[in-house]
């Protein structure tokens, strides 16, 4: 493969992944790892790194239109990042030490277990009101809702560093379902909360990466052009997206990711990317 054609390839990558992850509060990183790892046989350590490079390139090109929006809570962002950034050198420097199988093996499980429960609110949603499914979340000014659940939050943010500082993700896919099903953040403001903070998670993570040598500029930078691109133009269109289509939608990408994760940690041969 020529370089030409692998940097518009990684565009492309990036452009999708971006434009997901502004939608979804994931910083993308859940489809940049698995991609540059399975499709472009990049190392697991250029992957993570430059995964982590194209999440803060995400989390600038949507919280701009975020903020502007009004969505973005950022006391909770604030409060929230001082766990989730420790978790993220946590878990960079600990990336070297944890076999790379058993991380994708964890993550894989993790992401099923919040698929199931975001689309399980879902239907409790439904059956106690027809319309509450369709309603829920619509809420998004920071004083219309309430805070809840501190230490849970907390802790599962933290854990969401961890996770992004090993798999070079920005952390959202844990990020959102704590503020969304534990903490009583609306889904919009908790996606747009996830936004802007998986930039500052990912810095840290990036940032031991950087210091060990396994950043491959050429790839982390065409990815990250093409993800910032992508998340500008989707996080313009957030408030126009409903709130159960972004559920099942956030629930899809998990279940493709976790299928592909536990794919990848257990070598198995099947249907999916890279099979």
């Amino acid at each position: 493969m020529s370089s030409v054609v692998l940097v518009l390839m990684l565009l492309l990558t990036g452009l999708v992944s971006g434009s997901l992850g502004a939608l979804l509060g994931l910083g993308g990183g859940v489809f940049i790892v698995p991609a540059l790892t399975l499709l472009f046989h990049f190392s697991a350590p250029v992957a993570v790194s430059s995964s982590l490079i194209a999440v803060v390139a995400t989390s600038c090109g949507a919280s701009a239109n975020y903020l502007r929006q009004h969505l973005t809570n950022m006391p909770l962002a604030l409060t929230l990042e001082l766990s989730t950034t420790a978790g993220a050198v946590a878990g960079g420097l600990a990336a070297g030490l944890v076999s790379h199988d058993v991380i994708f093996v964890l993550f894989g499980l993790i992401v099923f277990f919040t698929a199931y429960s975001m689309l399980r609110s879902v239907a409790q949603a439904a059956s106690s009101s027809p319309e509450s499914g369709d309603q829920m979340s619509t809420a998004v000014a920071n004083d219309s809702y309430q805070v809840h659940s501190w230490t849970a939050g907390l802790g599962l943010t933290g854990l969401a560093g961890m996770l992004s500082g090993m798999l070079g993700i920005g952390g959202g896919v844990v990020k959102v379902p704590a503020m969304y099903l534990f903490m009583g953040i609306p889904l919009r403001a908790a996606t747009a909360t996830s936004s802007f903070m998986v930039g500052v998670t990912a810095v840290a993570g990036a940032s031991i990466y950087w210091a060990r040598g396994d950043v491959h500029l050429l790839v982390a930078a065409s990815v990250a052009v093409g993800v910032y691109v992508g998340a500008s133009l989707a996080s313009r269109y957030l408030r126009r997206v409903h709130n159960r289509f972004l559920i099942y939608l956030f629930a899809a990408v998990l279940v493709f990711v976790g299928i592909n994760m536990m794919k990848a940690g257990l070598h198995l041969n099947l249907p999916g990317i890279g099979g």
